[in-house]
């Protein structure tokens, strides 16, 4: 927040937002303004206003259209401006394996079929034993999908991949200090 003059936030979860000014709040104070907003409705901020646009930790895949916010993105960018999207890498061991060998301890599964990842909610209350499976749009994307949806007035200049398959892979494979 320090290296520029206005800096925004946006989330279309309100418990999300109470959460990061919380945070910002605790750790420096400075001027950041979050804000709850759908941005497949549009990102609230006026033509060429930003330097920087970040949707990061795979936030991209999350988005039902993310067309409509790619453009959103050129709207917003000013001249030279730059955007730093993460997306679910399509051609990851983990989508393409179809399976995975080794029973996990998470309480969520990439669903390849539905593009969502299963989160698996058991909640014992007094009363009874809450049992939901929440379906999380995540769609991954190859290069060539990411190159096709891009706008005209944005210009896909690198792209980066790293595994993530680690936090699903067997303990057998780590050794621990």
């Amino acid at each position: 927040a320090s290296d520029f003059s206005r800096v925004a936030g946006y989330d279309i979860s309100p418990d999300m937002i109470h959460v990061a000014r919380g945070k910002h709040a605790a750790a420096n104070g400075s001027a950041v303004q979050f804000e709850v907003a759908d941005l497949e409705e549009g990102i609230p901020a006026p033509d060429a206003c930003a330097d920087l646009v970040v949707m990061g930790m795979g936030v991209a895949s999350d988005v039902r259209d993310i067309s409509a916010v790619l453009h959103e993105v050129e709207r917003v960018l000013k001249h030279g401006g730059k955007a730093l999207l993460s997306f679910y890498n399509r051609n990851a061991l983990i989508y393409t394996w179809k399976y995975i060998p080794w029973p996990l301890t998470l309480i969520a599964s990439i669903n390849p079929d539905r593009h969502c990842l299963d989160v698996n909610w058991d909640v014992a209350s007094d009363s009874e034993q809450d049992s939901r499976t929440f379906h999380i749009y995540a769609r991954p994307y190859t290069l060539e999908d990411i190159e096709s949806l891009m706008p005209g007035g944005l210009v896909l200049t690198r792209q980066f991949t790293y595994p993530t398959v680690a936090s699903v892979l067997p303990d057998v494979l780590f050794v621990y200090p």
